[in-house]
């Protein structure tokens, strides 16, 4: 890893990836958990709305509910995303003094999927944080699967991060949506790639054409210094490590 390129490639673009840096049996190991793990919240296939899963204690298999796309529960516990944790972790060190992982769950883009919802990431999406341009929160996607844009590779509007939000400039608005899907880029990236952005970087998902899952597993990393104002805002997260 060179660190210097990481700072650099987050504070301009909003994003680096370090192609290939997971591979073999932990990479086949994660795999196969996002594969089998239930759907804990997502949206329902067909139906337009965001669901929970009541039934989060028997593994996925396909005749339960269709899922356009789900994250599973918080893997607290596993040990391959522990020690995935320690290889990334000097990533963080370089961005953020003093952090903690505050959410650590995979996320599954199911084939037929066209959803589209350009957003920021914790916990920029909360109102304090906003218009805050410290570096307090980061996301970090490790693709499961290769990263296209036939199955839905993430797009991103590169230097988003460093525009403030006004009323019109601003996540879930079809407006934004529309601007970022013209003018944004995709994060294209083989198995096993990390990709640490920026959580104020306006992405989205993007529509899976492929007849496969694109599976990918998801840190989401907070400065520890938000988070007694943090737990006021999100209740799904909390301190992993």
């Amino acid at each position: 890893m060179n660190f210097d390129n990481i700072q650099h490639d987050v504070a301009t673009v909003g994003y680096h990836i370090e192609p290939n840096l997971i591979s073999g049996d932990l990479l086949t190991n994660l795999s196969v958990s996002a594969a089998t793990a239930a759907p804990a919240r997502g949206r329902i296939k067909g139906k337009g709305r965001a669901a929970i899963n009541e039934t989060t204690n028997v593994p996925y298999t396909s005749d339960l509910e269709p899922w356009d796309h789900y994250w599973t529960e918080q893997m607290i516990g596993n040990p391959d995303a522990y020690q995935y944790i320690n290889i990334v972790s000097p990533m963080f060190d370089c961005l953020i003094d003093d952090w903690t992982v505050w959410r650590m769950d995979h996320h599954i883009l199911n084939p037929g999927s066209t959803k589209i919802n350009v957003h920021m990431d914790i916990p920029y999406m909360y109102a304090p944080w906003h218009n805050d341009f410290n570096l307090v929160g980061l996301q970090c996607i490790l693709t499961l699967d290769d990263f296209t844009e036939e199955n839905g590779a993430t797009c991103y509007l590169p230097g988003s991060h460093n525009n403030p939000l006004t009323e019109t400039y601003a996540p879930r608005n079809q407006m934004v949506n529309d601007y970022v899907i013209e003018h944004g880029k995709r994060l294209i990236a083989p198995a096993g790639s990390v990709i640490v952005y920026n959580g104020r970087m306006l992405h989205t998902m993007m529509p899976n054409n492929s007849d496969k899952p694109r599976k990918a597993l998801l840190l989401n990393i907070v400065s520890k210094s938000i988070l007694p104002e943090l737990r006021l805002y999100d209740s799904l997260g909390g301190m992993v490590i």
